[in-house]
């Protein structure tokens, strides 16, 4: 009996110990970098996002805020590879859209976008931005449905990739506008802005942050931004709605989250963090410049919530296109 009272003794303790080790190390948090993971390429509208609140977040943090791009497989890579990485707030994920919808049109997407992760707040929100290369046979957005329904499947456009918020909102419009134009996907959102410059497709579709610079030098031709509003970083774009396809309206979001088990207090510090630099003018400034929107900082439970709504409206698309990406 002795012998296993003193094993009994040695388990508690060792129990004892791993607790208050892990207690330990949520009080001294951060105690090293954090990386944010993003499955979008570099020079990309969730890039320029990671990057600037890592920019002011390490300085708040007390560490070393390092921005990882894993592109690939629609943004997969990326969530996967962040659902399974530690649930101790080093590995954090700024998705998008994509995050609900590649679990519907993947058969094996790698992870579960609710099982896996939990969230931590809604950063911005903005529209996607479809543009032409100057050379191309049409001036204006009724231009390209007249010669799209003249020419069904002879234009392509290009975007960052299948199941990516720009390629739904590109997929709702062909939708309402009865237009067939082929979709090239890329790995990211910059090979398909440099294609489009370079005139190997006549159309492309990405965040404003992406062409913003391109459209400034002429260099491609906005024809209309998907949201209900105009963005004010392009005041004379008109939307898709004002242009006769009001059920063509999509929006897409960059929100963060951290896989499931992450300490809530871990958790809250870094929603208080990243609201913190949300409210700052010259970061608002910032992304108003690039067409995006920042948010109100909810809280991680507001998150949740539109995350679920926008997982329903997902499986609409998905139902509706049948879309499919294996």
């Amino acid at each position: 009996m002795k012998a296993l009272y003193a094993l009994v003794r040695m388990v508690i303790a060792g129990v004892l110990i791993v607790v208050a080790g892990t207690v330990a190390a949520q009080q001294t948090y951060p105690s090293k970098p954090i990386r944010i993971v993003t499955g979008y390429a570099a020079g990309g509208g969730a890039d320029i996002v990671a990057r600037l609140f890592a920019e002011h977040m390490a300085p708040k943090l007390g560490q070393s805020v390092i921005v990882e791009n894993r592109t690939g497989a629609g943004t997969n890579i990326a969530s996967e590879y962040v659902a399974h990485s530690a649930a101790d707030g080093y590995t954090l994920l700024l998705t998008s859209n994509n995050h609900n919808l590649n679990s519907l049109i993947y058969s094996n997407p790698g992870y579960d976008p609710v099982r896996d992760f939990a969230p931590v707040i809604e950063l911005v929100d903005g529209a996607s931005l479809l543009a032409a290369h100057p050379s191309a046979p049409f001036q204006s957005l009724k231009e390209l449905v007249d010669y799209a329904r003249l020419k069904p499947g002879a234009l392509s456009y290009g975007s960052s990739g299948v199941g990516t918020p720009v390629h739904m909102a590109m997929e709702l419009f062909k939708l309402a506008a009865g237009i067939d134009i082929v979709h090239i996907p890329y790995r990211g959102a910059g090979q398909s802005v440099v294609d489009a410059v370079g005139g190997h497709i006549p159309l492309v579709i990405g965040s404003i942050a992406s062409m913003k610079q391109q459209i400034d030098a002429g260099k491609l031709r906005p024809l209309a931004v998907s949201t209900a509003k105009r963005a004010a970083s392009l005041p004379n774009v008109p939307t898709l709605a004002e242009s006769g396809f009001p059920d063509a309206v999509h929006v897409f979001w960059f929100g963060v989250l951290v896989p499931t088990g992450t300490p809530p207090n871990i958790v809250a510090r870094l929603h208080k963090e990243m609201a913190v630099v949300l409210a700052i003018p010259a970061v608002r400034e910032r992304l108003d410049a690039i067409g995006l929107s920042a948010t109100n900082g909810g809280s991680p439970q507001e998150f949740e919530a539109m995350l679920k709504g926008d997982y329903a409206m997902s499986q609409k698309i998905v139902s509706h296109l049948k879309l499919n990406a294996d």
